[in-house]
């Protein structure tokens, strides 16, 4: 619900070793990926219960993320990012996913740290209205 206060998990640094890029050296070499994730979720019957089953379980969630990194070759970090997103935001009780996808070892002419991208995606309320911002 629109208002409500959320909590919020986060995982970080999955680290997943897979191929994505546009270049041709990426789709033939894995490389480094690491996804941070923050996960909004109203825990107020896990915590009161103190009951896996009432939130999300991180372990599935890692796991889950590191399947999708995995399973198809995107051109586009973007694109992977919100793949992730959308996936995840099938899971209840999730109500906002922020996730950031890094690439360690980008194909560049010059050296970086890595490259990333963040997507935010949310449920919609009943009126249409975002759940958050």
């Amino acid at each position: 619900m629109p208002g409500l206060p959320l909590d919020r998990i986060s995982i970080r640094n999955i680290r997943v070793f897979a191929k994505h890029g546009v270049r041709i050296e990426e789709k033939e070499r894995e490389q480094e990926f690491l996804i941070d994730l923050d996960i909004d979720i109203d825990a107020e019957e896990a915590i009161r219960s103190d009951d896996l089953t009432k939130t999300v379980d991180y372990s599935f969630i890692a796991e889950k993320t590191s399947k999708i990194v995995k399973e198809t070759s995107y051109n586009l970090l973007e694109t992977l990012a919100s793949k992730i997103a959308e996936s995840l935001m099938e899971i209840e009780p999730i109500q906002r996913i922020k996730v950031q996808v890094k690439k360690t070892s980008p194909w560049m002419p010059v050296e970086v740290g890595y490259v990333g991208v963040t997507v935010t995606r949310g449920r919609v309320a009943s009126r249409g209205e975002r759940v958050f911002e």
